[in-house]
């Protein structure tokens, strides 16, 4: 049929990216290439050691690695409470209100 053809041409498409990609990619050497990783597995080094961590490292939010990285973006810093409608304000929030 022809979408085994399409899927067929796919497949060729997906390994020539994989063939080009570990033959001329630059290696990896940071621990979040990125710089926004969220959870714990972009906090260890790259590659990881064999235990990832002595101890376990203090959770404090949803993204600890994030926080890590990028303090003043902390969700420590975001209005919490009853009143946060309040806090962040807006013209456009005051039919949100109760």
């Amino acid at each position: 049929t022809v979408f085994s053809f399409v899927l067929g041409a796919s497949t060729l498409v997906f390994l020539w990216n994989v063939y080009r990609t570990w033959r001329h990619a630059p290696l990896v050497t940071v621990d979040d290439p990125w710089g926004w990783g969220c959870s714990l597995e972009w906090a260890t080094s790259c590659p990881p050691p064999r235990h990832n961590f002595v101890s376990l490292p203090p959770i404090r939010s949803e993204r600890p690695a994030f926080d890590l990285h990028h303090p003043e973006l902390a969700i420590a810093d975001l209005p919490v409470g009853k009143n946060i409608l309040d806090k962040v304000g807006g013209p456009n929030l005051e039919g949100l209100k109760k």
